[in-house]
């Protein structure tokens, strides 16, 4: 429980946070993967904008909510050289 407290206190008030994933995608660097845990509408455009700019993907299901979306999402990661996971 202390060390829950410590990382609280400590760690969280210096945690950067954003509004927009796209200003975190270009501001962050050191990023190397993305889950995706939005609603549901936005998990194709996300996961695509995210494999866009070389980063990994794990997407809650649902991925998205057509075939389209699906196989473009696959092209993509193949295109990319990037994983990405439901």
């Amino acid at each position: 429980m202390d060390n829950l407290r410590k990382f609280v206190d400590q760690q969280l008030p210096r945690i950067q946070r954003y509004r927009d994933y796209r200003d975190m995608f270009e501001k962050q660097k050191d990023i190397d993967a993305v889950i995706v845990a939005t609603p549901d509408h936005m998990h194709a455009v996300i996961a695509s904008n995210a494999m866009d700019v070389g980063k990994h993907v794990y997407v809650q299901k649902p991925l998205c909510w057509s075939v389209h979306e699906a196989r473009h999402l696959a092209r993509k990661a193949k295109e990319k050289k990037v994983f990405a996971q439901m």
